[in-house]
């Protein structure tokens, strides 16, 4: 609905593609953000607990996305049993 293509076709998050190395989380991580992608993806918020922004660490590359990710939209989504408690949005996209 947006018009943005699903880069470079990668929507598995199954990490256990990254774990075993048939996807390299950092090569397509830095390509992501020279692209300048949203990611979309479900995180643990809890800032009292100073938990932000965590889940997505097996499939997104942790270094890269605090140097060049920003929040852009976030929509709580309480669910029992399950730490991810937000569905968040981030802009991604190297400096120039």
């Amino acid at each position: 609905m947006s018009g943005k293509k699903i880069f470079q076709n990668i929507i598995d998050t199954n990490t256990q593609n990254f774990a075993s190395g048939t996807h390299n989380k950092i090569k397509i991580s830095e390509e992501a953000v020279k692209e300048g992608i949203y990611l979309v993806t479900r995180v643990g918020y809890y800032p009292a607990q100073g938990v932000v922004d965590t889940g997505f660490e097996n499939y997104f590359d942790r270094g890269t996305f605090d140097k060049y990710c920003t929040p852009y939209m976030a929509f709580d989504h309480p669910s029992f049993n399950d730490p991810l408690n937000q569905i968040k949005i981030y802009k991604c996209k190297e400096s120039k």
